[in-house]
């Protein structure tokens, strides 16, 4: 009888430990999903990419929410230090800074997390499958140029 509650308390402990391991990995591609959606959106200026990154803020936890807007003044902060001539910097950091005011206005429901899915799905539903997937690359695959420019930078 012991040995059987052993093996059933063993199971149970590896059974908790994949879920985790997938929802950390779930919540790495969420976080990467939203990176390259505030890149296409702040370099190439496409609304519908903003919105992507809206949707992922909104359906993250409060934790990784609070990374994303960390990530963006990190991203605000990096754009402030490259001067490149004939670019206004201030575009950029000032499109950062609203986007993450925007995210870091309240803590989202689940009603604003359904809706704005919603909006993402009338403006472009390819990203709302890609988000329903955690799945990134839907936009290193729409822009390839963009990232491989990128790429070359770092």
């Amino acid at each position: 009888m012991n040995i059987s509650i052993v093996a059933i308390i063993s199971v149970l402990i590896v059974i908790t430990a994949l879920i985790i391991l997938r929802m950390k990995r779930h919540a790495n591609r969420i976080n990467d999903y939203f990176v390259d959606a505030v890149t296409v959106w702040v370099f190439l200026n496409k609304e519908d990419a903003k919105a992507a990154a809206l949707t992922a803020a909104k359906v993250a936890a409060g934790m990784q929410r609070n990374s994303m807007v960390t990530y963006l003044y990190g991203m605000a902060t990096d754009i402030d230090k490259i001067k490149t001539p004939d670019v206004d910097e201030k575009i950029f950091i000032d499109k950062l800074m609203n986007l993450a005011k925007e995210i870091g206005v309240r803590d989202w429901t689940i009603k604003d997390s359904i809706e704005e899915k919603q909006r993402l799905f009338e403006c472009n539903p390819k990203y709302l499958e890609a988000l329903e997937k955690a799945d990134p690359s839907i936009f290193s695959k729409e822009y390839p140029d963009l990232f491989k420019k990128l790429k070359g930078l770092i």
